[in-house]
Formats: structure tokens, sequence, C-alpha cells
């Protein structure tokens, strides 16, 4: 059981590294719900797909995307709604 603990938390620290985590640190940890979408390209337009293990890739989901610094929300540019895809 310790194993399994250690490799998660070992795994969220590396996904805390990658291009989108660095992306999103210029922005408010705030985070609206989007509904389902699928990406299909990252990044795109200066804006990251990621998860709490990383940056997502083309065909992986997401549901939340994170506010700008003046508390608007842009467009999702990285993915299409589920229901399009």
């Amino acid at each position: 059981m310790n194993k399994i603990i250690v490799l998660l938390l070992a795994l969220v620290a590396v996904g805390a590294c990658s291009k989108g985590h660095n992306a999103a640190n210029q922005g408010l940890a705030e985070f609206v719900w989007v509904g389902c979408h699928r990406v299909i390209e990252t990044p795109k337009k200066g804006a990251y797909a990621y998860s709490l293990f990383g940056d997502l890739t083309k065909g992986d989901y997401f549901y939340f995307k994170q506010v700008n610094k003046d508390g608007t929300v842009d467009d999702v540019v990285t993915g299409k709604p589920c229901n399009e895809t």
C-alpha cells in the first residue's frame, strides 16, 4: 500500500513540471466547468490541455477551463465538445 501512495505522489510531482502546468501558473487557481471536451490540438494559441498528472494528448477528455487573471474565461481552443467528435 505504501508503494502505491509513493508512486501516486511521484506521478503528481512529475505532472506538476509539465509545460501545461507551467503555463497555468500564469493565471488564477480557479477553474470553471466547460462540459465534456476532447483534446484536438495542444498546445494551441498558447493554451494547454493538462490534468493533475501532466499534459493531455490528442483524444483525451477534459471538463474544466482555467479562469484568466482578469476573471474572464476564454473559449476552449484545444478541444471540441464530446458530442461533436
